[in-house]
């Protein structure tokens, strides 16, 4: 009737980037009271430090995207500086959730969780290229932010018969209240050479404070569903409202605006399995979802609502391990947020994105397992900013797909081997509008596609030494052929792609 689990982590590293490291300590512990079969209780929290966030800045259009008569941007470099650079960032979490089955027919549940998190982050990043192609322009930004919040879920489920209907009822209510809050510090900074960096200068800078602000948002919601079931018939309905009220205090302009919301949004499915293992389905569903933060102008965000709507078929055989997917998806959003560049965000208007996805996950034989996946997107921005109308949203690809296999060793010397590879694909985006999207006749940033290579090596060392059993070597590299790859999210906002990563580990489980 008790049950205990703790979860621990510490993790120091360096990266691709010069003068910076990934750290982070995390510790989870859990407690479990099942006084019944019918009763459990179970209380969780966690905390995680992050003393150093990695490299977190970007690099400029020319040099990376674009070539530069002075050449490429190294990788490694880096375009901020230790003198100014810090990143701290702390979240305590403590919840539970109960589980109480009244009858075979009733069941309640509640979630409750606090969270507490702050971020101060503190560097100097690019702002653009000089004329001679080697020189970067940077600003310095400071960020200070804290965000504290609960959140309740309490549900009511029902499993029932009508006549020949089976039901899966589920009725519920949930709120959530988060109070934000930000500071911000802008300011000119010192340019640095990529071909001859100089690293510590940035100290004495005169910042000017451009963000200080303070958020509550309360938003709850009143939820039912029902499942129902009719021989191989499976229908989903279901609906909620939510009502939101959020007050912006903004300091630096001495003022405060409160704005209340309020939607209804559904969702219906309907799927048909055939005894061969063939199972069509058709799904609708809207959305409502409240944006935290501000606009350039200062002004608080509305909710970002969409409509989506789905058809596909889903195939499992019977006479092999497999599983199909096949999916055609239409999705439109309103009141979509852009990011014009680090510091400036529009809510932009309305995006719309259709079309295709495939899956196939087959295990060919006792051996040998397959994994592929395919995707078309035909993603457009219907309302703007300007030059983006009619051009896909930034940072979405056209094309993805990706195939996987792996092959394992169950006799001879090498039993308890197991050898896997896989490429990724990933389609050309665009990469944001110079020298920005408001620009009559902007330059659109086309960013190519790239393709990647892994690989996998594992070993069960009790396949041939019982003894040894549960404990497992493993072998990662991921971009095998340590490809460089560049992806950008506006003009002057570009990076790298991670390079060849090693990862070994070993591992026991008892």
């Amino acid at each position: 009737s008790l049950l205990y689990r703790i979860v621990g982590l510490a993790r120091k590293s360096d990266t691709q980037v010069i003068n910076t490291e990934e750290e982070r300590r995390y510790i989870a512990p859990s407690f479990t009271w099942s006084p019944d079969e019918d009763t459990t209780l179970t209380v969780n929290g966690s905390y995680q430090d992050d003393p150093e966030g990695g490299y977190y800045g970007v690099l400029p259009t020319v040099g990376t995207l674009w070539p530069s008569p002075a050449g490429k941007i190294p990788r490694s470099f880096n375009d901020g500086d230790p003198a100014y650079h810090r990143f701290d960032r702390k979240q305590a979490m403590i919840g539970y959730e109960f589980e109480h089955r009244f009858s075979d027919t009733w069941t309640v549940r509640h979630n409750l969780r606090y969270i507490d998190l702050t971020t101060v982050t503190q560097d100097v990043t690019t702002s653009g290229m000089a004329p001679d192609g080697h020189t970067i322009t940077r600003y310095a930004l400071g960020q200070d932010e804290a965000v504290r919040g609960i959140t309740s879920d309490l549900q009511l489920q029902a499993s029932f018969d009508t006549g020949q209907l089976q039901h899966t009822a589920l009725f519920g209510f949930d709120y959530q209240y988060s109070d934000w809050s930000q500071i911000r510090d802008y300011g000119a900074a010192p340019s640095i050479d990529f071909l001859n960096p100089v690293y510590g200068i940035a100290t004495n800078l005169a910042l000017a404070r451009i963000t200080d602000q303070r958020q509550y948002l309360s938003q709850s919601g009143f939820y039912a569903q029902d499942q129902i079931a009719l021989d191989k018939w499976t229908l989903v309905l279901g609906g909620r409202y939510d009502s939101v009220r959020m007050t912006t205090d903004n300091y630096l302009g001495n003022s405060s605006q409160t704005q209340n919301d309020g939607a209804l949004s559904g969702k219906a499915g309907l799927i048909y399995n055939f005894d061969n293992g063939i199972a069509p389905y058709a799904s609708y569903s809207t959305s409502f979802l409240p944006v935290s933060g501000t606009d350039a102008n200062g002004r608080a965000f509305d909710p970002t609502t969409a409509e989506q709507f789905e058809i596909g078929v889903k195939y499992q055989p019977s006479n092999f391990d497999g599983l199909f997917t096949l999916a055609y998806f239409d999705i439109t959003q309103h009141d979509v947020v852009t990011a014009l560049n680090p510091i400036t965000r529009f809510q932009s208007g309305e995006q719309r994105s259709r079309g295709i996805e495939f899956e196939a996950r087959v295990a060919a034989t006792d051996n040998i397992n397959l994994t592929g996946a395919f995707s078309y997107t035909k993603a457009e921005v219907v309302q703007g900013l300007g030059a983006d109308v009619g051009d896909y949203p930034i940072g979405i690809p056209d094309y993805t797909a990706s195939l996987w296999g792996d092959y394992t060793f169950d006799s001879g010397s090498l039993e308890g081997l197991k050898v896997g590879g896989g490429v990724r694909y990933v389609g050309k985006t665009v990469g944001g509008y110079a020298p920005n999207v408001f620009t009559p006749n902007a330059t659109r940033l086309d960013v190519p596609g790239y393709t990647i290579f892994d690989a996998a090596l594992t070993y069960d060392f009790g396949k041939k030494v019982p003894d040894l059993a549960g404990l497992t070597a493993q072998i990662n590299v991921t971009n095998l052929f340590d490809k460089t790859y560049v992806t950008c999210l506006s003009n002057n906002f570009c990076n790298y792609g991670n390079g060849r990563g090693v990862y070994a580990s070993l591992s026991y489980r008892w």
